[in-house]
């Protein structure tokens, strides 16, 4: 659902050199097991949005990840900086404070869960 970043991606490692669905990854058999490759599990993604000030800091890291990315387009390569900056972009999505309220409300939503994973950040 980011088309820019997408197609930073995409222009760093080129074309798709390999695709593997998650329905093909729920449905067929891996040879070396006999079961699936993932078990079945049901997936409902929750969204939450960025309050004000991750939301500053993350157009702020756009801007120079834009700025150092059309630089180094130039010059053919990409350093340790411009991965950096994307790193740290990345950083403000995968702990958005709003995380832990939505969390919250899932657990508490739940009559009864005999199975419960919750994969998270550091």
């Amino acid at each position: 659902m980011d088309e820019e970043g997408s197609d930073i991606i995409k222009d760093y490692f080129g074309k798709v050199v390999y695709e593997f669905s998650l329905k093909r990854a729920l449905t067929e058999i891996n040879p070396a097991t006999g079961e699936t490759f993932l078990c079945p599990y049901n997936y409902y993604p929750v969204f939450v949005e960025l309050d004000s000030v991750e939301l500053e800091g993350y157009l702020k890291l756009t801007e120079e990840i834009k700025k150092q990315y059309a630089m180094e387009r130039k010059l053919e390569r990409n350093s340790s900086y411009y991965q950096r900056l994307c790193e740290k972009r990345q950083a403000i999505i995968t702990n958005a404070e709003d995380k832990y309220r939505v969390v919250k409300d899932i657990i508490r939503s739940l009559k009864k869960a005999e199975f419960l994973l919750i994969y998270c950040s550091p």
